[in-house]
């Protein structure tokens, strides 16, 4: 779908407009959505949005954008598995039982970084 979110059809009058295949599956699927997981998808496609738009002139920003579209999707995927989630001092946040254990020393583990790793095995690669 690279034309569709690259393309710039405003720019030349010669250009048009494109939709996915799949667009109108994904209008249908979300308008089903409750009003809190549309929300937080707004916020993701506000985000992604923010850093396509920026992205020749301010890298960076850009980047972060995406980053952060990232970080709301992962956050949105383990919502449900914070339950799970024991402390042994909550003043601390020392993690008693978690979901996500440390591959090389199996002790609890709950942190961006572990969820972000986690979020990448599932949807990106299971390497």
């Amino acid at each position: 779908h690279t034309d569709y979110y690259l393309n710039e059809p405003l720019d030349d009058r010669t250009k048009e407009i494109t939709f996915p295949e799949t667009i109108f599956k994904t209008i249908d699927k979300y308008f089903l959505l409750d009003q809190k997981t549309r929300s937080v998808v707004d916020a993701i496609t506000h985000l992604i949005c923010n850093g396509i738009d920026i992205r020749q002139k301010m890298k960076s920003i850009s980047f972060l954008s995406f980053v952060s579209a990232i970080e709301t999707i992962v956050n949105f995927e383990f919502k449900d598995k914070k339950d799970d989630l024991e402390f042994e001092c909550h003043d601390c946040q020392a993690i008693k039982k978690s979901p996500l254990k440390c591959q090389k020393c199996g002790r609890p583990i709950w942190g961006v970084k572990a969820k972000f790793k986690a979020f990448l095995k599932t949807y990106v690669s299971a390497k």
